[in-house]
Formats: structure tokens, C-alpha cells, sequence
């Protein structure tokens, strides 16, 4: 029995769970049918289980974690033979916007090999 219903699954049963169906739902992003980045910031209330792409859980997708592993070791891989260096209409001070980890007039940088 599921809670808080009145419906039963019988043992052996295959449950589907449409996944397409909870991430462009309209009660989970704001604007669930287009691709919009802006979906999943936390001031629109995004339902975080309702975006199935990698799983949630100790049983999440092991490409995701594949595919992180593999960011970082390029970003090792720019900086050893690499530096960054600040571009030329970088700010003398940066300010950061009401956006997650965003600065005002975006971070211009160049890399410089070494």
C-alpha cells in the first residue's frame, strides 16, 4: 500500500516512472518545456527530485561523477602548463550580483602558457 492512499501495489508488480513527465511538468520548473538554466536556480523553487537525468542517491548515475572527475582533471591539466591572467576590461574591484557566484560585467580572463 502506498501512504497516505488507498492504492495497493501486489507483489512482483513492474512499477515505470516517467521521468520525461516530472522534469517538464509545470509544477516543478517554472519553465519546465523550454531549456532554461534559470529553472534550476533556488529562487524559483525548483523541485530538485523532479530532474531524474543522473538519478538521485547512492545509486545516481556513475557518468555523472565520470564526467565531474573529468572537469577537474582538464582544469589541472590548463594550470600546470597554463595561468590565468586578468584580461584587459576586468574590474579593478569585483562585485558579485544577486546571482549564484556571478560577477557584475562577467570575468574576463585569458590563459597565458607557461
Amino acid at each position: 500500500k502506498i501512504p497516505g492512499t488507498e492504492i495497493v501495489i501486489p507483489k512482483g508488480v513492474v512499477v515505470n516512472i516517467y521521468n520525461l513527465e516530472m522534469m517538464t511538468h509545470e509544477d516543478n520548473f517554472m519553465n519546465a518545456k523550454d531549456f532554461d538554466p534559470e529553472n534550476f536556480h533556488p529562487d524559483n523553487n525548483p523541485n530538485k527530485f523532479a530532474y531524474q537525468a543522473f538519478g538521485h542517491g547512492p545509486r545516481n548515475c556513475i557518468g555523472m561523477r565520470y564526467g565531474l572527475l573529468m572537469v577537474k582533471l582538464s582544469l589541472v591539466y590548463m594550470l600546470r602548463r597554463h595561468r590565468i591572467v586578468k584580461g584587459k576590461t576586468m574590474e579593478k574591484e569585483l562585485k558579485l550580483t544577486n546571482e549564484l557566484n556571478h560577477f557584475v560585467g562577467g570575468l574576463p580572463a585569458t590563459f597565458e602558457k607557461r
